[in-house]
């Protein structure tokens, strides 16, 4: 019953599923899977906050790229920060997303012409990424975020992520 509870409680924040890293998955397990396309957050998902991308990402782009899959940016951040980050990864992007709005989501899944449904979305935050996502019916996977919060709306939303990331475990486990 608790559970029933909370997954209408909680589960449109609830990912499809948790990885330590964008950079330790099977694509092609996914490619196999019939998924067409790969979206990411940048901060705190591929890089610390407002760093470069560095050389793991460039190579994790190319790779997506060689297995066939169609790859996105979706930031809230602004045009110059993701522009410069898509540009060295080689990759589309959408800026200023407004998210958890779904609108940049779906956009940007027509923009490459795919469905929304064949997309795979990586995120290190619940209430934006996560839910965007599920919002947007992809496939959502949290990740563990890398280096630290700076901003202080990040550390509120953290702080208010934890019940839910509590009932979530509870789901999974029950």
């Amino acid at each position: 019953m608790l559970k029933v509870i909370l997954l209408k409680l909680f589960g449109r924040f609830f990912p499809k599923e948790e990885a330590i890293s964008p950079y330790r998955i099977n694509y092609k397990s996914y490619y196999n899977a019939g998924f067409k396309a790969v979206f990411f957050d940048i901060d705190n998902t591929l890089v610390p906050y407002d760093a470069k991308a560095n050389d793991e990402a460039k190579e994790l782009f190319k790779e997506l790229r060689e297995m066939g899959f169609k790859t996105c940016l979706i930031s809230n951040n602004c045009k110059k920060r993701t522009a410069t980050f898509a540009k060295d990864v080689d990759s589309s992007f959408t800026y200023k997303s407004k998210k958890p709005s779904p609108d940049a989501y779906i956009r940007a899944a027509r923009h490459l012409d795919v469905k929304v449904n064949e997309v795979i979305f990586f995120g290190d935050q619940l209430f934006t990424d996560i839910w965007g996502a599920n919002n947007a019916g992809m496939y959502s996977i949290l990740v563990e975020r890398i280096g630290e919060d700076v901003l202080t709306q990040i550390k509120l939303k953290r702080y208010l992520e934890k019940p839910v990331l509590k009932a979530y475990e509870y789901v999974k486990s029950n």
